[in-house]
């Protein structure tokens, strides 16, 4: 009886590996099915608007009911869970635990209770995964999956740059057109929807290279997916991710003449793409339909997943879109005490000791000039294993032989 249960725990573990690298390969992919959409359609993009099952959103399900399973069976487990999620509170836990429970409590409010529901069991599985990655076999999985996945989606936005057109992988989750380009100048997709979402995963990809790039000697030939990254980057002509990389590197201070290059050049960045638009045109973009939410509902927000819906409601016509900046945005949705947990989290960002402290700093200016990180689900797990990954360093191995967690 004893070895069947240990074969049992052993296939729940191994099962849990391989759903935690597939997560971290296809995360980027968007080719999804809608689940729930409200009626009539907003004049907006499907997921902004809809319950949406993205390709990564199977394994990352799957992932949430094994460690179910475990912590049911496994009561070692069940310790060393309570110990950890002890540990990370102060350290923008107990931020994400409470804006987990404001989207919960907005089901109650919410004009779809069903799409609040939706994305709050998202975010809970999210959430979920992050706290996992504290488990170094685990987080391993992740690293290497989001260095494959990175390097691969790199690769396809440099050869779409090259093409000057998409590669005809529609059946990947290829967009049809590269919409988002300027003159002669044309962006990579990879396989994503649009070029800011490409570069807000390659950050994480990025970092996942130069963090095992330090830390497995045996593998220097890693400098190769992180030139692969970098480039593709660059060819995702993202804005808000090139100043958040200059001001991370900026904040590391290893050369704050490095830091001024890179923040340097994407404000030139910013600037070819847009023109002669002002760039503080660009900060306040699409900011009014927002805030006329917030003016209206800024205490207790609209429920989770209903900024568009609340929009659409106030007979705002044309393309709706939300504001440019995840704050707002989570202050429209899940009211005050959201955006200061947004904030709390930031301010948390800047105090770890970690060596993904930059990247944290990198995702909060992608949040202050951006919405996809929160917007689009899928998105939100990138900067939910960003903060999984920076929580582990502050923890200590339970035993030498099991590697089930790591706790203080």
């Amino acid at each position: 009886m004893k070895d069947q249960i240990i074969s049992l725990y052993t296939i729940l573990y191994t099962l849990q590996k391989l759903l935690v690298g597939c997560c971290a390969i296809v995360l980027l992919h968007e080719r999804g099915i809608v689940l729930w959409q409200p009626t009539p359609h907003l004049n907006s993009p499907t997921a902004l608007q809809a319950a949406v099952l993205y390709a990564v959103d199977m394994p990352l399900y799957l992932f949430a009911l094994i460690t179910w399973f475990r912590l049911v069976l496994d009561a070692q487990y069940q310790r060393a869970w309570i110990m950890y999620l002890k540990y990370i509170i102060p350290m923008g836990g107990l931020a994400w635990l409470i804006i987990l429970v404001l989207s919960q409590l907005s089901v109650v409010w919410a004009t779809y209770a069903i799409l609040a529901q939706a994305a709050t069991f998202h975010l809970l599985c999210g959430l979920v995964l992050a706290v996992s990655l504290s488990d170094h076999h685990l987080r391993q999985w992740a690293l290497w999956g989001l260095i494959i996945g990175g390097t691969w989606q790199a690769l396809i936005a440099m050869l779409q740059v090259l093409n000057g057109d998409v590669l005809g992988l529609a059946m990947l989750g290829e967009p049809r057109t590269l919409f988002e380009s300027t003159g002669d100048l044309i962006r990579g997709y990879g396989l994503s929807k649009n070029p800011n979402q490409l570069a807000g995963y390659l950050l994480l990809c990025g970092a996942a290279t130069h963090y095992q790039w330090q830390h497995t000697p045996h593998h220097r030939y890693l400098w190769i997916s992180g030139a692969i990254i970098a480039v593709g980057l660059l060819v995702s002509g993202s804005r808000s991710a090139w100043l958040g990389l200059g001001i991370a590197i900026w904040w590391m201070r290893p050369s704050w003449r490095v830091g001024i290059m890179v923040a340097g050049g994407g404000v030139a960045l910013y600037a070819l793409l847009l023109g002669s638009t002002p760039i503080i045109d660009r900060f306040f973009f699409a900011y009014a339909d927002t805030v006329t939410v917030i003016r209206d509902h800024g205490l207790l927000g609209v429920g989770a997943h209903h900024l568009m819906i609340a929009i659409g409601q106030d007979g705002i016509e044309g393309i709706l879109l939300p504001a440019h900046n995840s704050f707002l945005i989570i202050w429209a949705e899940l009211g005050f005490i959201g955006l200061i947990s947004l904030v709390a989290l930031q301010w948390q960002a800047s105090r770890l000791p970690t060596e993904w402290n930059a990247l944290l700093i990198a995702f909060g200016v992608i949040l202050l000039f951006d919405f996809y990180l929160w917007q689009f689900w899928h998105m939100r797990l990138v900067l939910l294993m960003a903060w999984g990954l920076a929580w582990h360093q502050h923890t200590t191995p339970i035993t030498k032989t099991d590697a089930t967690f790591t706790t203080p």
